[in-house]
């Protein structure tokens, strides 16, 4: 599950809005090719302006924000806020692909 919250704090990444279909959108980008990030304006808003912070810093933005969990604070759930970030740092400096293929292997050593 934390990984789960990492990678699609990952792809909402951007800070880039555009038009599109008459609404407005972010522009994502993976590997070089830039793909539509839809969603309600306060999540996009939320997005483009705490995905550029560092890992750290954008983790605790997400994880406190109680519109996005029901009015809760996540922050609060042990551990969680250093895991996440933990994968956020990795996937920014790593990419996507190669964490995801390192979590991959050591499931296969569990089993």
């Amino acid at each position: 599950l934390t990984f789960s919250i990492a990678a699609l704090m990952s792809f909402y990444t951007s800070q880039t809005e555009a038009e599109f279909n008459g609404g407005i959108v972010l522009k994502g980008n993976r590997n070089g090719e830039e793909y539509n990030i839809t969603d309600d304006k306060a999540v996009l808003d939320f997005f483009r302006d705490n995905s550029g912070k560092t890992p750290a810093e954008f983790t605790h933005a997400y994880l406190s924000n109680t519109k996005f969990f029901g009015g809760e604070d996540l922050t609060k759930v042990l551990d969680l806020e250093e895991v996440i970030t933990g994968y956020i740092a990795d996937i920014r400096e790593r990419g996507m692909r190669a964490v995801v293929n390192d979590l991959a292997l050591d499931d296969e050593k569990l089993a």
